[in-house]
């Protein structure tokens, strides 16, 4: 045997088990290529998810925004319409009361129960007043309690009795019962539950069946 022949059969298996472990070498290199490219595909997917809802989120709070500023906007116009002694209708001022002249004529049968409504009434004349023109009735003694509270703190705040007369002017009147002749439940609720923290002696009749108070 040659001497060439001797050598190159020595390193015969050196040779076929570094060409074995370069082969397994780059079958574990292309497995972690794979799963590189599967994280970098769920990554992007993950990112893209997120922007989207970022991009959700952004529009959201765009339209709070928006939203809350139109209510702002309507707060500032209904104050400002109550310092003209007017109400807001949800775009412009309009008088509270009508201002024609009156008919010289025989008291009608509204005008005759105003009167006697009126004269019922227990709470200050402000505040009959305004029950009268936007619910036409006599305020029950909760509803009292409460917008006479309401009308001594606006002045308290700084407010003139007329100015205080015309906020509260503006709630009532913007009232569920005010605009649909009917309390709704959250109303109704909220009545109840200031009756019974200030210990006032109610219902009515007509909150009893869950029309007004």
């Amino acid at each position: 045997m040659s001497k060439n022949r001797k050598v190159l059969l020595a390193i015969t298996p050196t040779l076929l088990l570094a060409t074995l472990d370069s082969q397994a070498q780059l079958t574990k290199v292309e497995g972690i290529s794979k799963q590189v490219s599967s994280l970098q595909r769920s990554m992007t997917s993950i990112k893209n998810d997120i922007d989207n809802q970022l991009t959700g989120l952004e529009d959201d709070i765009s339209d709070m925004r928006s939203g809350t500023a139109q209510i702002q906007n309507n707060q500032a116009s209904a104050h400002s319409c109550a310092s003209s002694l007017m109400l807001f209708n949800g775009s412009h001022c309009i008088p509270i009361t009508n201002t024609s002249a009156p008919s010289a004529a025989a008291p009608s049968a509204s005008a005759a129960a105003t009167t006697q409504t009126q004269s019922q009434c227990s709470a200050s004349p402000e505040l009959c007043d305004i029950y009268n023109d936007t619910l036409g009735r006599a305020p029950d003694q909760a509803g009292a309690h409460f917008w006479q509270g309401e009308m001594d703190r606006l002045q308290q705040n700084g407010m003139s009795a007329a100015q205080a007369a015309a906020e509260v002017r503006v709630h009532i009147a913007g009232s569920n019962e005010a605009t649909t002749g009917s309390m709704s439940a959250q109303e109704t609720q909220d009545y109840y539950d200031y009756a019974q923290t200030h210990n006032i002696n109610t219902p009515t009749t007509s909150c009893t069946n869950g029309q007004s108070c």
